[in-house]
């Protein structure tokens, strides 16, 4: 039985693949999908205030914002499954 200390090897393509670190990266694209899309919404809060002063483009940033976090969502959860 091997400590929980070590990584888990799994052999992939003719190597070792670390799968701790597989899955640490897929974490962190969850989160920083989850943190684009907060940013997407503060956007889409101050909308009417940008709005009032002329700027127009805030739709685009929120809607570029939301797009980018969906896909790291999407990716880093597709990383975390493939490790285990």
């Amino acid at each position: 039985m091997a400590c929980r200390t070590q990584p888990q090897l799994r052999a992939a393509g003719g190597g070792y693949v670390i799968v701790r670190r597989k899955r640490e990266s897929g974490s962190v694209l969850v989160i920083i999908g989850w943190v684009m899309m907060l940013f997407a919404f503060l956007v889409m809060f101050f909308h009417p205030a940008a709005v009032k002063l002329g700027d127009l483009r805030i739709d685009i940033i929120a809607v570029c914002l939301a797009g980018l976090g969906l896909l790291l969502r999407t990716v880093g959860a597709r990383v975390k499954s493939h490790s285990r």
